[in-house]
């Protein structure tokens, strides 16, 4: 995965590690929007991977931590939030980086 090696993935992870990462009405349209969306969409894209088992549990520990300080991120939760209520508004019947957020809600629900 290109977490470190893509320039603009780095960029918007380590804004989201570092808690500098801020959604606000500027963030639409803007250079950061690509990034971030590109970030999401890798992520993602692991996420869809790991769901149809072609990767294993043990392979998806080399993300677990950066997947769950994204998820995690408050400005990332509002992001996600928004999204999903714009598709909504547009007729789509799915979340925004749907297999990203169910992973999340997986890892985050409390231990039984």
């Amino acid at each position: 995965m290109q977490l470190r090696t893509d320039e603009a993935v780095a960029e918007a992870f380590y804004l989201i590690e570092y808690s500098e990462f801020t959604y606000g009405p500027t963030f639409h349209g803007s250079p950061l929007e690509k990034k971030v969306d590109r970030l999401l969409t890798l992520i993602d894209l692991v996420c869809e991977m790991r769901s149809q088992s072609v990767i294993s549990e043990r392979e998806m520990e080399f993300f677990r931590y950066q997947f769950i300080r994204v998820a995690t991120d408050p400005a990332i939760r509002e992001y996600l939030s928004f999204l999903d209520s714009f598709y909504k508004r547009v007729g789509m019947d799915r979340r925004a980086f749907p297999a990203f957020q169910a992973f999340s809600k997986e890892q985050l629900r409390p231990p039984q």
